[in-house]
């Protein structure tokens, strides 16, 4: 975990550390199968691990548990923050962020929240239909929803922490 402390936590590194817990525990099934413990049980441990990995990279909140990886690590390390890299996440992240903001105040985090206030309004136009309800959008519009305030006196065009200064 050296790796991810120093330079953070990506997606890539994520899903890899992910798997090789899951490669570790099928060795174990291959040495319990080796041993005879039971016959076929490198054939069930296989399909057990297979499930387990896949039920675990859909159940995990990837861009959450990265968003407050990097921040801590951030934060408490006193680094910049890779802002440019947080708005590629996913709506998922925001609560993660909005939290980190609240309590730290960071000039980064509220920069980069006031780029994501813009897709707020998409967070809650898709949180109000039935068909296409998602919680990781009402989570964030409602996240964002008790900043609003607070984000006004930031303006992601003209910071020099906008990853996106043309665009504004």
């Amino acid at each position: 975990m050296l790796y991810t402390d120093e330079f953070g936590l990506t997606k890539l590194r994520l899903w890899t550390s992910l798997f090789m817990g899951w490669l570790a525990v099928l060795f174990v099934v291959l040495v319990a199968g080796l041993f005879r413990l039971r016959t076929n049980i490198f054939s069930f441990g296989l399909v057990v691990v297979a499930i387990g990995f896949f039920v675990t990279l859909n159940l995990m909140n990837a861009d959450a548990r990265i968003a407050a990886h990097n921040i801590n690590r951030a934060l408490e390390g006193g680094e910049d923050l890779d802002h440019c890299y947080f708005t590629d996440w996913s709506a998922d992240a925001v609560p993660v962020i909005v939290q980190a903001y609240r309590e730290s105040g960071n000039e980064q985090l509220g920069v980069l929240l006031a780029q994501m206030e813009g897709l707020q309004a998409s967070y809650e136009s898709r949180a109000d239909t039935r068909t296409e309800y998602n919680l990781g959008y009402a989570r964030a519009g409602a996240a964002l929803d008790t900043l609003v305030d607070d984000l006004d006196q930031y303006d992601p065009a003209n910071s020099e922490y906008s990853c996106y200064r043309g665009y504004y």
